[in-house]
């Protein structure tokens, strides 16, 4: 039974890669170091251990999820022995801040006591779990948590009593694939705002001579024109790389630019108001260069491009707020007339 279970998870981690490609599933695969505490009555030494896990986040914030861990105890029967554990639980996620998220779920539990001849090396049983999971980032999390495992009869018990297992864990996973939208670190890129172009100017009117007419009067120059502004996931918190949510946006640009052979560009980069007034200038100026960079590799002439950095001083949102600094972290690409 135990080599089935362990069948059945190695088929999950081969295909884990797979499900975190598609548009929406993620898949999430880590580690973790663990303290295992067994009831007093069961004989079994309180111990350490690790283990790793693979989830598969099927809906917004609800996980299935595979453990395979084990843990050196010693039973004052048998001697020297070790606990491997299989789980399979179903996790819900409760988001507490942007990057907190509260965990609670449960499901099955089967063990194995390595070196047993008794013929109670086998249990299994239920069990629940709770938590924190920390997002480092999309692709990063730190998760701590507390699982208790309900048997009965279990835990090397000769006499048949319902046992309780606390294990308390710590460790980190990382997601794969294109870290979907289901993934509870998943952050959702904001819509760009695009700046439609202004109606075509009328034709002037000419007067037919003979009568003299003066000089019409000059078009007037058409104001500089946004063509496009991204904000919030444009770069990573303190970064000047662009993401690749960004890139993929900047194409709008690409395809206007090389329709416009002519046309001219000013790229301008803007920061929320965390750091020094002296630091937001120079980052400013580092995320509008990224994005000139990446309009040259794409084939735009760099002669029509030219960048300015204003740092935090043009806020368009409050940034007491983690909604407004995200708005305030901008790049803007205006049109040179």
């Amino acid at each position: 039974m135990m080599q089935r279970i362990r069948l059945t998870a190695a088929l999950l981690l081969l295909a884990a890669p797979g499900l975190g490609a598609q548009q929406k599933l993620a898949a999430e695969m880590g580690i973790f170091g663990q303290f295992s505490k067994y009831d007093d009555f069961t004989g079994l030494k309180n111990g350490l251990g690790a283990g790793a896990r693979l989830g598969v986040y099927l809906a917004r914030n609800v996980g299935l999820e595979y453990e395979g861990d084990f843990t050196k105890t010693k039973s004052a029967r048998l001697g020297d022995l070790t606990a491997l554990n299989n789980r399979f639980d179903l996790i819900f996620y409760f988001p507490l801040s942007d990057k907190l998220r509260l965990l609670a779920g449960g499901g099955w539990t089967g063990t194995q006591y390595h070196s047993d001849t008794t013929k109670n090396q086998y249990d299994s049983g239920g069990n629940a779990v709770l938590g924190l999971k920390y997002c480092i980032s999309e692709a990063w999390a730190w998760r701590t948590d507390v699982n208790a495992d309900f048997k009965d009869p279990s835990d090397q018990t000769l006499s048949g009593e319902r046992t309780r297992t606390y294990n308390f864990r710590l460790g980190f996973s990382r997601f794969l694939g294109r870290h979907g939208a289901n993934s509870p670190c998943y952050v959702a890129p904001p819509a760009p705002v695009v700046v439609p172009p202004p109606a075509p100017q009328p034709a002037p009117v000419v007067v037919p001579p003979p009568a003299p007419q003066p000089a019409p009067a000059p078009v007037p120059v058409p104001p500089r024109r946004e063509l496009l502004t991204l904000r919030g996931a444009v770069f990573a918190f303190d970064k000047f790389d662009l993401t690749v949510w960004a890139k993929d946006t900047l194409q709008r640009a690409v395809t206007l630019l090389k329709a416009n052979p002519d046309a001219e560009v000013e790229i301008q980069g803007h920061t929320d108001s965390v750091g020094s007034e002296t630091y937001n200038q120079a980052l400013s100026e580092r995320r509008a260069n990224a994005v000139k960079a990446y309009l040259v590799s794409q084939g735009i002439a760099e002669h029509r491009i030219t960048t300015k950095g204003f740092g935090e001083l043009q806020p368009i949102a409050d940034n007491s707020t983690a909604a407004g600094r995200a708005e305030n972290r901008r790049v803007v690409i205006i049109e040179i007339p």
